[in-house]
């Protein structure tokens, strides 16, 4: 695996959890239908767009956080965006050779 390929996956990573959170926002705010409220592509396409928000809100459960603050939540999710990015440029690198 090459260095500048898993720091371009963790870039793309905290871009997604930036993304993660302005989805979230914006559903809170009624301005884009949960995903439980449309069609099955259209959901999927959607939890995708804030997975890293959900596994963020998952890993502060599990530190016994039940409600964390609202700063907490915003790092946790845009660490987690970037985790998924490198896991996902790994896999993709482990992948093509």
């Amino acid at each position: 695996m090459r260095p500048k390929a898993l720091a371009f996956g963790g870039a793309l990573g905290i871009l997604w959890g930036v993304v993660a959170l302005a989805a979230l926002a914006a559903m809170r705010a009624h301005m884009v239908p949960t995903p439980f409220q449309v069609a099955l592509p259209l959901a999927i396409g959607l939890l995708l767009a804030y997975l890293p928000f959900v596994l963020a809100a998952g890993a502060e459960t599990l530190l016994g956080r039940s409600t964390p603050f609202l700063v907490e939540i915003l790092i946790a999710t845009i660490t987690c965006g970037a985790a998924l990015g490198v896991a996902a440029s790994a896999v993709a690198s482990r992948i093509r050779h």
